[in-house]
């Protein structure tokens, strides 16, 4: 919610909105995987696009929201890292683009840790032995 509060009171509101629907994404993917809820938030995202969108670069979080959602109802595993890597990209972009300090120190260390775990995941699936799941 702090992101969404950042972004408002920024006056940028399609990274608002996109953030403020990533955290309902987030509760619900903990709870289903249900192609219809993806399908409605999706639907959401594009929606609220329409109305707070007011430059090419506002389509920018609305875009990695959206695969977001994809990557939390359909991925697992190191293609999920990567999508979710992807779009921490481009949320870095829109950081940069609108000169929020705050979301690019954010979204550089999410792109950390998520590198870190990819590398992870990818050294655990390499070892000899059990193939771990997921």
């Amino acid at each position: 919610m702090a992101y969404a509060a950042h972004f408002i009171l920024m006056g940028d509101l399609s990274p608002a909105a996109s953030s403020s629907v990533s955290i309902i994404r987030n509760l619900i993917s903990l709870k289903t995987k249900s192609l219809y809820a993806a399908w409605s938030l999706t639907a959401l995202v594009i929606i609220l696009g329409c109305f707070t969108v007011k430059s090419p670069t506002g389509m920018i979080p609305i875009i990695a929201t959206v695969i977001a959602i994809f990557g939390m109802f359909r991925l697992e595993g190191v293609p999920f890292r990567l999508t979710m890597l992807f779009c921490t990209g481009l949320w870095l972009t829109n950081n940069i683009l609108c000169h929020s300090i705050g979301g690019m120190i954010l979204e550089t260390m999410v792109a950390a840790a998520n590198t870190f775990t990819i590398t992870r995941l990818i050294a655990d699936h390499a070892k000899p032995g059990p193939v771990p799941l997921g």
